[in-house]
Parts: C-alpha cells; structure tokens; sequence
C-alpha cells in the first residue's frame, strides 16, 4: 500500500499523527481466490519538516500570509526577498 501526503508539517508546526482504520482489506490472487490475511489498524506520525532561516517560498514560489515554506532556499526565496525589499525601500 502506498499513501500521498497532501500537506505535510513545517516547523513550528507539530507532528502530524495520523490513525489509520482499514475497513475493507478484501485481497485476492490472480485466479480470484482469496488471500488469507489479518487486518492491522496503525498509526502514522509525520514528524515537522526543518524550515530554514530564508526559507521564504512555497513550491508555487508565494508564501501567503499564514503559508508554509517549501523547506528548500533557492532562487526564488532571494527574488521574494528582494521584491519585499525593494517595496519596504519605496515605502521609506
């Protein structure tokens, strides 16, 4: 079995436990005979991804109010950096 994240935590943030409740585990073979098996609930922690000092970026290079960065710095935290910059400098 495998899971997509969809959203996963960013320092500050905590870990994300998640409960995993399987209520249908119907396996077969090939020929469509069942497959004898043991259903297993767990739980699955996601432990807060590091963010970085510059870090100001998501992966569609904007991080809104309240957003979360992307966890990597690059090129596109330098130009977030320089456009904030640039409107502070005009302001003042």
């Amino acid at each position: 079995m495998t899971f997509k994240v969809k959203y996963h935590p960013v320092q500050p943030q905590p870990d994300a436990n998640i409960t995993l409740e399987l209520y249908s585990t119907d396996l077969s073979d090939d020929h469509g005979y069942p497959i004898p098996h043991t259903r297993q609930n767990g739980t699955v922690i996601l432990h807060a991804l590091v963010s970085w000092p510059g870090d100001l970026t998501d992966k569609d290079h904007v991080t809104p109010p309240g957003g979360v960065p992307d966890g990597k710095v690059d090129e596109n935290d330098l130009w977030y950096f320089c456009a904030a910059f640039i409107d502070y400098w005009k302001a003042h």
